[in-house]
């Protein structure tokens, strides 16, 4: 792999890591070189996601939570901390279910949960990795677009 496409010594974050993009993305970071918290709502998803990116012999570690969920977002950042203290990449890339339907037919309770995780989580998992960011030099912060 390319020298500008190495990740080799840098540790990253990735929400929504059990399926779809964010998967994709943190199995991608780990084969650069990465070392990757997968972090999902779904902790048996994110423990696959971890199995695989870590057969390349990278060190990763899965990570339960609810993006949407201060508390879950904080401590899941405490849990990040705790085994990577520097991180130099944020992937915000969880989207809870979005359920179809108008105006009309969706719940405010469906509506504020798909902007709980959607746009929430984004903002929560940023608020709570950002200072680590900052007091290492910076980083990444990454929101994939589907």
């Amino acid at each position: 792999m390319s020298n500008s496409f190495s990740l080799a010594g840098k540790n990253a974050v990735v929400t929504g890591a059990g399926s779809g993009i964010g998967r994709a993305i943190a199995l991608a970071f780990a084969n650069a070189g990465a070392q990757v918290a997968c972090v999902d709502v779904d902790p048996k998803a994110a423990e696959a996601t971890r199995v695989e990116a870590e057969s390349g012999g990278r060190r990763c570690i899965s990570v339960t939570c609810d993006v949407g969920i201060e508390a879950d977002a904080q401590a899941a950042a405490a849990q990040i901390l705790a085994a990577f203290p520097v991180i130099h990449v944020l992937v915000n890339g969880a989207a809870g279910y979005d359920p179809n339907g108008t105006v009309l037919d969706l719940t405010w309770t469906d509506w504020r949960r798909v902007m709980d995780v959607n746009v929430g989580g984004a903002f929560l998992m940023s608020r709570a990795l950002l200072p680590a960011m900052i007091a290492a030099g910076g980083g990444s912060i990454i929101v994939p677009t589907r």
